[in-house]
């Protein structure tokens, strides 16, 4: 599911995507995020709340012990600024941009925490993964999203304060974000794999 800048919901990011609650009961894989996340996590009966002030910028997240063994988000356990992993846990700075905040879902697994929206990335059901932060996004995109944005700015932060933030990050966020993307296809891959064969098993990418 495709973000849109501060998560805002529109017409065209709310109506051309599947209905999350069929990946929480088994019927494909899914990564969503930030308003896919959001959207995942109401799905799964979380409440989403509005924020005082948003959260926009670098923000230092981690991995919980769950997250370090999930089959996707597991790539970036032990991986910090650096982009390179490590044995020990660490920070990992990441992209957020948004005022809307997710609660999370019961019997989901917390798998990114961090700041004081600390549900950032969560599982519910086997294979349904959810995100507030943007794994996908660079200085580039961060530049483009704050050109367009009607979000008030967090206390102290400048548009251009925000974008040198991301840049100091930048070859972090792209490494990270290729981790994460190669671990969701190499799962996907995984599971076609042992479900050709069990052809009675119905799985659909």
């Amino acid at each position: 599911m495709s973000p849109s800048a501060g998560c805002a919901s529109s017409p065209s990011s709310t109506n051309a995507v599947p209905d999350p609650s069929r990946s929480i009961g088994g019927e494909f894989p899914s990564l969503n995020i930030c308003l896919g996340g959001e959207m995942l996590a109401v799905a799964g009966d979380a409440p989403i709340t509005r924020r005082a002030h948003p959260q926009i910028g670098i923000y230092e997240l981690g991995a919980t012990s769950a997250g370090e063994t999930d089959p996707v988000f597991g790539a970036l356990a032990g991986v910090g600024s650096a982009g390179a992993a490590s044995t020990e846990r660490e920070s990992l700075p990441s992209v957020l941009f948004h005022q809307e905040e997710m609660a999370l879902p019961t019997g989901a697994e917390l798998l990114i925490t961090g700041s004081d929206a600390p549900v950032q990335a969560f599982r519910l059901g086997e294979f349904a993964w959810g995100t507030q932060f943007h794994p996908e996004t660079d200085a580039t995109q961060i530049s483009r999203w704050l050109n367009g944005n009607d979000l008030a700015l967090p206390a102290g932060k400048t548009d251009d304060s925000i974008i040198a933030e991301v840049e100091a990050h930048d070859s972090a966020l792209v490494d990270n974000g290729k981790r994460l993307a190669r671990s969701f296809l190499a799962f996907l891959e995984g599971r076609r794999a042992a479900e050709t064969s069990r052809p009675d098993a119905p799985f659909s990418m």
